[in-house]
């Protein structure tokens, strides 16, 4: 399978010590939990050639499609995340790997891009999230439930800390 974010670095690798600046553009399919990325994912890279293969700096972007852990209302939004990955021609469980002269970016940027992606995504800070009885979005106004405590069996510990 072909891959946008693949790079030739033979120039560099056959002189170590040297440098090239490059810039990566594709698509990613990935996903986490209520997060996708949608649309381009752009990376400026700069490749340095070490004795054993060649370290990657940058810095990748990318536009998200998240939904709202409160209140499930979907908005899209950027990450840009800074990243430093090893490849290797003799490659590790922590370097990527170098295919003759080619290294494929996409493993180390899709792992970048979900990383960044906070768990517990929240549109707003001030989002109020769902009812927990009918499921009403709270941000949009008050529903009709009943706000009485429904009973617990933890209810009778409440009495503890609510002290004298």
């Amino acid at each position: 399978m072909s891959s946008s974010f693949r790079a030739d670095v033979g120039d560099v690798l056959a002189n170590p010590g040297s440098r090239r600046e490059i810039t990566v553009t594709g698509t990613l399919e990935a996903a986490r939990d209520l997060a996708t990325v949608e649309g381009p994912v752009a990376a400026e890279v700069l490749l340095e050639s070490t004795p054993s293969g060649i370290v990657a700096t940058g810095v990748v972007t990318a536009q998200v499609a998240l939904i709202c852990s409160r209140c499930l209302v979907p908005w899209a939004d950027e990450v840009r995340e800074r990243f430093t990955h090893v490849f290797s021609l003799d490659p590790t469980p922590d370097t990527f790997p170098i295919d003759g002269s080619i290294i494929d970016l996409e493993p180390a940027l899709r792992d970048e891009v979900l990383s960044a992606v906070p768990v517990n995504a929240i549109h707003a800070p001030d989002c109020r999230g769902l009812c927990g009885t009918c499921g009403m979005n709270l941000n949009n106004g008050v529903c009709d439930c009943d706000e009485t405590e429904l009973s617990s069996p933890f209810a009778e510990l409440k009495d503890l800390f609510d002290g004298p």
